[in-house]
């Protein structure tokens, strides 16, 4: 089978979830490509950007089927996650509380969500609907873990 270029880097943050000490099961989500069911009771959608634009920023795009697909799961928004791989450089992990607050994940069209990683500092994030949450460099895998 051929290797994809999304399969190396959805790979990169499975292998970080799987080498978790708090990892017991990894599933697939038979609805969408890139959705995982993490220890029974977590989802994570992974979403990556082979490298950074020419302003240095990791740009993520959020369609209507992404959305439509995170919004079900809005009642228990510590359970569901999306890991945006950075190229080869990290990986920003956000609940869906932290991603609502720079996408709507109710609007129509695509919104989208930029990743900042300025060399010792948290990674800054940015979407459609202005700044968002630092996040820590070394929060993934952890956050969806805890």
């Amino acid at each position: 089978m051929k290797i994809q270029e999304q399969d190396l880097y959805h790979g990169a943050a499975l292998t970080q979830i799987v080498e978790s000490t708090s990892f017991t099961a990894l599933n697939r989500d038979p609805d969408k490509y890139g959705l995982y069911v993490i220890n029974h009771d977590r989802r994570v959608l992974i979403k990556h950007a082979a490298g950074p634009r020419a302003d240095g920023k990791y740009q993520f795009t959020f369609g209507a089927s992404d959305r439509q697909l995170l919004s079900q799961h809005v009642a228990d928004p510590n359970k569901t996650f999306v890991a945006l791989v950075c190229g080869q450089h990290v990986i920003c992990g956000l609940n869906l509380t932290q991603l609502g607050s720079v996408i709507d994940l109710a609007a129509g069209g695509s919104q989208w969500v930029t990743v900042e990683a300025p060399p010792g500092k948290q990674l800054r994030t940015r979407g459609s609907l202005g700044d968002g949450p630092l996040v820590a460099v070394n929060a993934f895998p952890s956050i969806l873990l805890q």
